[in-house]
């Protein structure tokens, strides 16, 4: 079990570190843009299709890296007025729920990404994008988040901070 979590660990560090080129790549890509624009030239037509493709495998890829290293926002202000054993009960629901609802979008995604495969569909701008780019990012970062929350069950571990009686003995 241990190798698996450290290697979940590592593809979702390698992700992140993914994310980070394609937004250095989109920096430079709307640098190209405004320069080439700015001196009277044509900019490639690529540039802006690829540009929001790459905000999607942003997000996407990064995602998972986030909610595993507990850099995702947490409203606690409900949880921090309940009793503690009231608090992990309704932090197991949460991750119950976001769990089920990640598993069901990776996998209509990964549909999706098959679908459109299957069928020849592309994004037609000034380059064809086959839409099964679109949704297989999708489809991997939901599943990977759904395994974060997986892991976060079984491993009895939280995204949350303490709890307030902890807060009051600290």
């Amino acid at each position: 079990m241990r190798w698996l979590l450290a290697s979940y660990s590592w593809l979702t560090s390698a992700l992140a570190v993914v994310a980070g080129a394609i937004v250095a790549a989109i920096f430079l890509g709307v640098i190209a843009d405004v320069v080439l624009r700015d001196f009277g030239y044509q900019s490639p037509a690529a540039i802006e299709p690829l540009c929001e493709y790459g905000l999607l495998y942003v997000t996407m890829l990064g995602s998972p890296w986030l909610l595993h290293n507990k850099g995702v926002i947490i409203v606690e202000s409900f949880r921090f007025v309940l009793p503690v054993r009231a608090q992990r009960g309704l932090e197991i629901a949460v991750y119950l729920v976001c769990m089920a609802v990640s598993a069901v979008l990776a996998w209509y995604a990964l549909y999706q990404a098959w679908f459109s495969w299957a069928n020849d569909e592309g994004d037609q701008r000034a380059i064809t994008i086959p839409f099964a780019y679109a949704y297989a990012p999708i489809s991997l970062g939901f599943f990977l988040m759904a395994f974060e929350f997986l892991r976060l069950l079984l491993c009895r571990d939280t995204i949350y901070g303490k709890s307030a009686v902890e807060r009051e003995v600290v």
